[in-house]
């Protein structure tokens, strides 16, 4: 047996009821899991049993380190950080081999061959390609595989000794899933080009898993009286990542202006695509995907934009690498008139900084234009900078004005 889960936003709810469906369908032994990061320990009832839907605690966070990463992470960097806790989790409580499956899959046939290979190996990769591809600058490339990965974390798997590599993983991605790629990260994806060096794996090259656009262009789809295939073999999952039902002529977003697959030229593919965006429709994705994402935003309204999750990130580890009190968690209770006591505070000696707050000081910090306009910071150019953020600056910056100054600007 292998259970398998999948991790969400409530924006996409409809994607993982088609994907829990049809893993139940194809796996009637296993059971699915539901994780929804922005809808707290709130219960959703399933029509079966075998489904289920549960909230950070229920994954296996405390809520503390849970609203920590929730404010160091927006909605993609959160929603990957949690899976190796939420795999560990599944895998202590069951002992069976877990799958993580990307929310826009649906499953066609049973995951046996990745159980039994799982249950061998400890850990089952898919690489993102097992053929070359021509370097010819249409999308996919491989220099975009470099960048991301070679592996594709829309599907991973481990058996009862995956442990070690689940704690492993984890304890990266609580602080430094990033979207990065300068920095040589890409969210949970890139940590995984070194399994091959730490622990026991398995590269799965079959064709018939994790079909998507990016190794479509060497594999081909095709359908016979039992259903999908891929090069001639049944297939066992797809991966629709990138399609987008509103925009049903294109197989991926993220293939760019020269797609290296057109969807007009495919019908086959066209026709499975279809019968995704049918099942979504069903599912009620047109309204589910307007859902506001629940951990932008603290409880007295204020957003938790960019450079604030940068800010308090920075801090967060600092403090936790010196041993010093943590900055303030923003969703624990009268924790956010905390945060912006911090977010507030004198940036430095007043003398040097003027009335810059913590948070308006991070701008000059990370814009090498603010450092060239105004050198002397610290220094004179600090009370120049506040003026300049005060009055414009700072909304270009996607920043509030207001908490550029201390605390003594912050409405109470």
């Amino acid at each position: 047996m292998i259970n398998a889960c999948t991790i969400v936003a409530r924006n996409y709810l409809a994607q993982a009821s088609a994907l829990a469906d049809s893993f139940v369908e194809a796996c009637p032994e296993g059971d699915f899991t539901i994780l929804v990061i922005d809808m707290g320990d709130d219960r959703v009832e399933s029509d079966d049993p075998r489904v289920h839907v549960v909230g950070p605690t229920g994954a296996g966070f405390t809520q503390d380190e849970f609203d920590r990463m929730a404010t160091i992470y927006g909605v993609v960097e959160l929603a990957t950080a949690v899976k190796p806790t939420l795999m560990r989790h599944l895998l202590d409580a069951t002992g069976e081999p877990v799958a993580y499956l990307d929310p826009d899959i649906l499953v066609f046939r049973p995951l046996d061959e990745i159980e039994r290979m799982a249950r061998a190996e400890d850990i089952v990769l898919t690489p993102h390609n097992t053929v070359p591809l021509p370097d010819d600058g249409k999308h996919p490339y491989e220099a975009a595989f470099l960048a991301c990965g070679v592996f594709n974390l829309g599907f991973v798997a481990v058996g009862p000794g995956g442990g070690p590599f689940l704690d492993w993983w984890a304890g990266r991605l609580a602080r430094h899933c990033i979207d990065a790629t300068p920095q040589g990260l890409f969210v949970d994806q890139k940590w995984i080009d070194l399994v091959p060096c730490y622990f026991r794996h398995h590269v799965m090259r079959l064709p018939e898993v994790n079909v998507a656009y990016w190794n479509l262009p060497v594999r081909t789809l095709g359908r016979d009286d039992d259903g999908w295939t891929v090069d001639g073999r049944p297939l066992v999952f797809f991966h629709f990542s990138g399609y987008d039902p509103a925009r049903p002529h294109l197989l991926s977003k993220y293939q760019g202006p020269d797609p290296r697959v057109r969807l007009d030229e495919h019908p086959l593919l066209r026709e499975i695509c279809d019968d995704y965006a049918a099942r979504l429709e069903e599912r009620g994705h047109a309204t589910l995907r307007r859902s506001p994402y629940g951990l932008d935003e603290l409880p007295g309204g204020l957003r938790l934009e960019p450079r604030m999750r940068r800010l308090y990130r920075r801090a967060l580890m600092a403090a936790e690498a010196a041993g010093a009190p943590l900055p303030p968690n923003p969703f624990a209770p009268a924790g956010e008139s905390r945060f912006l006591e911090w977010l507030a505070a004198p940036a430095g000696d007043p003398s040097e900084l003027g009335a810059l707050s913590v948070y308006g000081a991070s701008a000059w910090a990370e814009e090498p234009g603010l450092r060239s306009a105004f050198p002397a910071v610290p220094g004179p150019d600090a009370p120049r900078l506040l003026d300049w953020l005060e009055s414009g600056g700072a909304a270009s910056l996607g920043m509030p004005s207001w908490l550029c100054r201390t605390m003594s600007a912050v409405p109470a």
